[in-house]
């Protein structure tokens, strides 16, 4: 006769207990006296599998994920291509891609939705990653020969990262445009 193979897999395990179950001749109170007879403690059994389990998904809610990353980031180094190549495939100028990177609380929604759905028809990257992107603000260092420290960029508003991009007037009234503005 052939050893039966240990299950190591959780989930599969606890489908082959419930298939067992269904198949069972006996009830509830026949399964307590058997375990009984056996020298197991239905009651202790059921809290040892019961903590075991909230132990397995205590630990997989505390899983750390991966820090959100500023865009521009996320993007080259999913792509491993240069910021230039990246914006022209994105069709936005670098410093565009670079402001939204820096404030992406000035994003608006629709511009996130655009960029997410234009990276990932052109350079193949998940949207979920590029919005991802846009759930935390990112401080940069600056280095600098000077005696006097950078001030905070202002930034509060998408009008400023238009101003700041270099974009042709016709892209920029396109932004415009999505944003809600025109």
């Amino acid at each position: 006769m052939q050893e039966p193979i240990p299950i190591t897999d959780p989930s599969e395990l606890l489908n082959h207990i419930r298939r067992l179950s269904r198949e069972a001749d006996w009830g509830a109170e026949e399964l307590d006296e058997a375990l009984r007879e056996g020298g197991v403690d239905p009651d202790h059994l059921v809290s040892r599998v019961m903590a075991d389990i909230g132990r397995h998904l205590r630990a997989e809610d505390a899983a750390p994920k991966p820090p959100a990353r500023p865009l521009l980031i996320a993007l080259r180094d999913s792509t491993r291509l240069p910021s230039s190549a990246i914006a022209e495939a994105l069709e936005v100028p670098v410093p565009f891609l670079s402001m939204v990177s820096r404030h992406p609380n000035a994003v608006p929604t629709r511009w996130r939705r655009e960029l997410a759905r234009r990276a990932e028809q052109r350079l193949e990257v998940d949207q979920e990653a590029v919005l991802q992107c846009f759930s935390s603000t990112f401080q940069f260092d600056r280095a600098a020969m000077r005696e006097t420290s950078y001030s905070a960029d202002p930034v509060q508003h998408y009008e400023d990262i238009l101003e700041r991009s270099g974009m042709a007037p016709d892209i920029r009234q396109f932004w415009q445009n999505l944003a809600g503005d025109a």
